[in-house]
């Protein structure tokens, strides 16, 4: 995860520090570039979609992708 922190950081024109306040700073970043204002999705999130999709409820669902990204996605472009 460190990594991640530090890429974060990095993207942001920022020096990781190697420390414990590179997950703070990521988090602070990410937050205010998430329309939702999370940083990362946790499993927890991810979860409800995945029951839902294995479940008799999805039955006719076919060909559909479901971004569970807290908004993020809506930055994508084609």
């Amino acid at each position: 995860m460190r990594r991640r922190y530090a890429q974060v950081l990095q993207d942001a024109g920022k020096r990781p520090a190697g420390s414990s306040t590179d997950e703070e700073e990521a988090r602070k970043i990410l937050t205010t570039k998430t329309p939702l204002g999370v940083p990362w999705i946790d499993p927890a999130d991810v979860a409800p979609v995945v029951v839902f999709l294995a479940s008799d409820a999805a039955r006719m669902v076919s060909g559909a992708t479901y971004d569970v990204t807290a908004g993020d996605s809506a930055r994508n472009t084609a």
